[in-house]
């Protein structure tokens, strides 16, 4: 095979997937969607970090399996007591799956710009795949939600 023929690498650089799943309605199934499609991906071979961030009704690392694992959460990194990654479990059960929970409701109060800034950082260090935040509607607006996913696509 001549030069013309070989294979070119063409690999292009990592680029982390965010996916914001949401609803002002409660009960609708959007943290049972985040964990069945977190799972799905992982199944896929890709690395999925699932972020809790429905301070009222926390209850992703129940569907997860990881509640007796939290030791730190959400709260403790925009308080600046420890760094995300310290924050993040890794799954046991199922290797490719990362997991940051919520504080408890009512625990403090937060800048949004602060946890927008913390999830783009988790974005752009290329580690993950995919985040997929399990977003209540007050938590983050949508043009702020969206101007994160954009950027954790450059």
């Amino acid at each position: 095979m001549d030069q013309a023929h070989e294979a070119q690498d063409i690999s292009l650089p990592h680029t982390t997937k965010t996916i914001m799943l949401t609803s002002s309605k409660g009960g609708v199934g959007k943290t049972t969607v985040c964990a069945n499609l977190a799972v799905s991906l992982v199944k896929e071979g890709c690395r999925v970090l699932t972020v809790d961030l429905d301070f009222d009704n926390r209850c992703l690392d129940l569907l997860l399996h990881m509640e007796d694992d939290v030791m730190y959460n959400l709260g403790d990194v925009l308080r600046g007591d420890i760094t995300p990654q310290r924050a993040i479990l890794d799954c046991a059960r199922l290797p490719g799956l990362s997991f940051l929970p919520a504080p408890p409701a009512d625990t403090f109060s937060f800048d949004t710009q602060t946890m927008i800034d913390v999830l783009h950082d988790l974005a752009a260090d290329g580690t993950y795949d995919y985040i997929l935040l399990d977003v209540k509607d007050s938590v983050i607006s949508f043009s702020q939600a969206r101007n994160l996913c954009r950027k954790s696509r450059r």
